[in-house]
């Protein structure tokens, strides 16, 4: 039997796995977001655990990018161990970064007085800098 949750919707945990930290969230069959978080990988095991209590998720999807042949046992034990009836699959992470970060500048306000720098990540420019040839700082 499926985990269901308000409304009768099935849960789904989903996993972006990485080295130093995962990030994680339960959301809806129609794919609305129910909660998200960003655990380290090393606690991901007792995460499933504690999150499963609140959300009873009925499937696990893990992108399969950084850190998935290590983190895949992990969660497949885990369902072994605990929930043989969660379902469990791994999917495409080609271009996800770059959607990612559409959104998230679609959906996170600049600050004022932010600064946007297109130079090398060793340079930090702020306001009261100049451009140089070959580097560009736009305030925002």
């Amino acid at each position: 039997m499926a985990a269901s949750f308000l409304g009768g919707d099935t849960l789904i945990f989903a996993i972006d796995p990485g080295s130093e930290k995962t990030g994680t969230a339960v959301v809806a069959d129609d794919g609305s977001l129910v909660t998200k978080a960003i655990v380290p990988t090393p606690e991901l095991g007792d995460y499933l655990s504690h999150i499963y209590e609140n959300y009873p998720f009925s499937h696990i999807v893990m992108g399969d990018g950084t850190n998935h042949k290590k983190l895949q046992p992990l969660v497949e034990q885990w369902i072994a161990r605990n929930h043989g009836d969660i379902t469990f699959s791994l999917t495409d992470e080609k271009f996800t970064t770059v959607e990612g970060r559409k959104l998230y500048f679609k959906y996170t306000p600049r600050k004022a007085g932010a600064v946007s720098c297109h130079c090398p990540s060793n340079i930090r420019q702020n306001r009261s800098m100049t451009s140089s040839p070959g580097s560009s700082a736009t305030v925002i």
